[in-house]
């Protein structure tokens, strides 16, 4: 199981990574560059924040 607090909404995730709006972390996601997460409670799709401060660094 994913820990909750390891996990980013895409809003936060594009904010970190300098993106305007959620589809820059949705194509990620669909390239197969990042995974998304669904926590238990919701159908949210979540990231993990590890991945993108790794993107972060890389970019």
């Amino acid at each position: 199981m994913i820990d909750d607090d390891n996990l980013l909404s895409l809003r936060e995730a594009a904010t970190i990574l300098g993106y305007r709006h959620t589809n820059s972390i949705k194509k990620l996601i669909k390239k197969g560059i990042l995974k998304y997460y669904l926590t238990p409670d919701s159908t949210k799709k979540m990231v993990k924040q590890s991945e993108i401060l790794a993107l972060a660094v890389a970019d």
